[in-house]
Formats: C-alpha cells, sequence, structure tokens
C-alpha cells in the first residue's frame, strides 16, 4: 500500500498542471521538487534519492550542506522522514537565471510542537537534465521572526536531534542574514 501511495503521489507531483514546464519531457524546478517532497512525506527513500543528481547537494535552512546521493539518502531517512517533512506544493516560482526560486510552506513534527505550522521557507533550485542539482533552502525573515517567537514562548522544546530551539534558531537566522549580506536574498 506504501508503494501505491508512492507512485500516486509522484505520479501527482510530477503531473500536477500548476507546476508543469511547457516541455512535458522536462519539468521545472517546481514539478521535481513537488515529487521528491511527495517521496519524502509517503516515507519513501528510494524515490527522494532519485529525484537528485549523483552529486546534488542541499543546504538547510542552517547552512549545512549534504552532498552526493549516499549522504542525502542518510539525510533523508534519518531527519526528514522520521521529522515527518511535509510540504505543500511550490509556489510563485521565479526565474533568476539558471536558479528557480520559490516558496514552500513546511511542516514538521518539531515546527508543529512550536505551534508554527506549515510555515514558509524559499527553495532556490537548480535542475540538471531531469535531477536536482541543488537546493539552497532558507528561512525569510518574516518566517524566522515567527520562529523566534516560538522559541522564546517554549525554549524547552528541542529538534528531534536534541538541539535547543535558541541554538538553532541562531543558525537560522546566522545563515539567512549571510544569504541577505551576499546580496544572494533580499530582506523581506
Amino acid at each position: 500500500m506504501k508503494a501505491i501511495c508512492a507512485i500516486l503521489a509522484l505520479f501527482i507531483g510530477l503531473f500536477a498542471v500548476e507546476g508543469m514546464a511547457a516541455d512535458a519531457s522536462k519539468p521545472d524546478a517546481a514539478s521535481i521538487i513537488n515529487a521528491m517532497d511527495a517521496a519524502v512525506g509517503v516515507g519513501n527513500v528510494d524515490a527522494a534519492v532519485s529525484f537528485f543528481a549523483d552529486d546534488g547537494y542541499n543546504i538547510s535552512p542552517s547552512g549545512k550542506k549534504t552532498v552526493g546521493k549516499n549522504d542525502l539518502r542518510t539525510l533523508i531517512e534519518n531527519v526528514w522522514i522520521p521529522e515527518n517533512l511535509q510540504t505543500l506544493p511550490a509556489r510563485d516560482v521565479k526565474i533568476q537565471g539558471e536558479h528557480s526560486v520559490f516558496n514552500i510552506d513546511i511542516s514538521t513534527t518539531w515546527l508543529s510542537h512550536l505551534g508554527v505550522t506549515p510555515i514558509q521557507a524559499v527553495n532556490i533550485v537548480d535542475i540538471e537534465g531531469n535531477r536536482i542539482k541543488s537546493i539552497v533552502a532558507y528561512w525569510p525573515p518574516s518566517s524566522l521572526e515567527k520562529l523566534t517567537q516560538a522559541c522564546d514562548a517554549h525554549p524547552d522544546i528541542k529538534t528531534t536531534s536534541g538541539t535547543p530551539c535558541g541554538d538553532v534558531m541562531r543558525a537560522f537566522k546566522k545563515y539567512t542574514d549571510n544569504l541577505i549580506a551576499q546580496g544572494i536574498i533580499e530582506k523581506d
């Protein structure tokens, strides 16, 4: 049954009309990310990993970079799935050179405990062929503010890895501030 759900989720993600590129044989970044997120959402590690290029990478909202399919498999299997990472379809897609930039609403167990789910993140995605070359995810300042308020209200809530809320918030803010300082993103 899990396999059928995964196949249906992938089918819906790849062929959703809203996210499709003009050429269906070359899905756009949002379609590929939606399909990968659907695979994560149903716990299908193999399917989720298959969306990445062999040397693909993910940079989390804390700035941690995970490179290559083996390490991405570990991230997906040991962090994203246990944390019950769920996303709504990508929206507000903008093409900036080789990058696709879009908003994505995220829910996780940790965010649910904080009472801020779903919350908006931004993904900057590069696609190579029909595989994910890179995902750079970050919390925009408005989401950081909501997360900070939630952490201040619930300082005892830790991430699934056991990191205290305040520590992870400092990493999130430092990373987003660094992206702003580099001119990669704008302050909202």
